[in-house]
């Protein structure tokens, strides 16, 4: 009928009949929806009490309850009970003409398609709502709450779901034990060193019983130092083989320095929240993350000139890291001295290291600018520019 130009159809007077009242069975909940002051709303409840009281009172704290309840549409907050309505109490500013009875059992028989459980809670007489274990819950959580909310019903999560949005992270920390300190001419980042690793959820530390009680559980939610949160058995499970893998191991210094500083990957997409480490290895490590200060060094004797205090500065990071045989990118703008900085560092090493010969690369434009500067600040310093058809080459080099 709606595809004729009339909109108009024809048919046997008790097939019309039966029509009719399909549609006015149809037509009766979205009228009520239309004209109702509420809405059908679900809260899911948290069970109380701590898990770890024993397995009496964790097989009781496991069961979850989603309230059914009637939220009012101009005012969200006031929440009607259930209860209440199939007692026949009803709010006295409630219009005299609508019956909330009547939109309840209206509502409840629309989620009843999309969710099992408020079909099974209304073979009672009166539902209120029904019970979830932790698998259910975190279904609700994660899925039924969305459906829920499409269909136009209020949902009601708790605080700590709604605030963190997601899930915590496992994270782990590496404690380094830092050998025997030696003179520093005689340490590298070919060190070997020791650590052991440390897990923590949310910022909460966990040892390997804890973490095997939580893969023991096989559930998505589990209550940690009083609060829920959302885990990942299959994640558990992979830090667990790491534990026992690796949790105990030795690693040079350098691979160290570079998890430090944000290199290296975990298993299972664990990050890396940070090196514990004690000793000459803590010191190092906080002065490259930036979290203490290198020796600021004075200029070299041969030096001609004045260094800024940034340029001391610059001058001084360099050598720390040299030291250390790291590379370094000096990245001063131009026009601050980066030539300047890097002449008391190769000054420095001359008078120091037994004038050993220092190979510098550069644009063919600013060689003539280096050898100026060197004449100028390092007049001790002998320079040969290696460069065009006539550079010296064989013994003569």
């Amino acid at each position: 009928g709606l595809l004729s130009s009339s909109s108009e159809f024809r048919g046997d007077l008790r097939e019309l009949s039966k029509f009719v009242d399909q549609f006015e069975d149809w037509k009766r909940p979205l009228f009520l929806s239309v004209q109702s002051p509420v809405r059908l709303c679900f809260r899911i409840e948290e069970p109380d009490g701590d898990q770890r009281e024993g397995e009496k009172n964790k097989k009781k704290e496991e069961r979850w309850y989603v309230r059914y309840l009637l939220q009012w549409t101009e005012d969200p907050s006031l929440l009607l009970s259930v209860e209440d309505i199939w007692e026949g109490r009803y709010p006295s500013f409630l219009k005299k003409d609508f019956s909330l009875h009547e939109y309840l059992l209206s509502s409840l028989g629309q989620a009843s398609r999309v969710c099992p459980y408020v079909e099974k809670s209304l073979r009672s007489p009166r539902p209120a709502g029904y019970e979830l274990d932790v698998k259910g819950a975190y279904e609700f959580l994660t899925e039924k709450a969305k459906i829920f909310e499409r269909w136009g019903f209020g949902v009601l999560l708790p605080s700590w779901w709604t605030q963190r949005g997601t899930k915590l992270r496992f994270a782990a920390r590496a404690n380094v034990k830092a050998p025997t300190m030696r003179a520093l001419s005689g340490l590298s980042l070919d060190q070997v060193v020791q650590f052991d690793w440390e897990i923590s959820l949310g910022g909460e530390r966990l040892s390997y019983e804890e973490l095997q009680d939580l893969a023991r559980l096989k559930v998505p939610l589990v209550r940690m130092k009083g609060q829920w949160v959302e885990v990942n058995p299959e994640e558990i499970r992979g830090i667990l083989e790491f534990m026992k893998r690796r949790r105990t191991q030795e690693a040079t210094l350098r691979e160290v320095v570079r998890m430090a500083l944000g290199g290296g990957s975990l298993p299972g997409g664990v990050s890396l929240e940070g090196i514990r480490a004690e000793g000459w290895v803590n010191d190092l490590i906080s002065k490259l993350c930036g979290r203490s200060t290198y020796e600021e060094l004075p200029k070299p004797e041969g030096f001609q000139g004045v260094l800024r205090p940034y340029q001391v500065r610059g001058y001084s990071w360099l050598s720390f890291l040299r030291d250390w045989g790291f590379g370094a990118c000096l990245a001063d703008d131009m026009g601050l001295g980066k030539t300047i900085q890097t002449l008391s560092l190769i000054q420095r090493d001359w008078e120091m290291g037994g004038r050993r010969p220092v190979l510098l690369i550069c644009p063919t434009s600013i060689v003539s600018n280096w050898k100026k500067e060197a004449s100028r600040f390092t007049p001790g310093l002998p320079v040969m520019v290696h460069h065009g058809v006539e550079r010296k080459r064989g013994d003569e080099f």
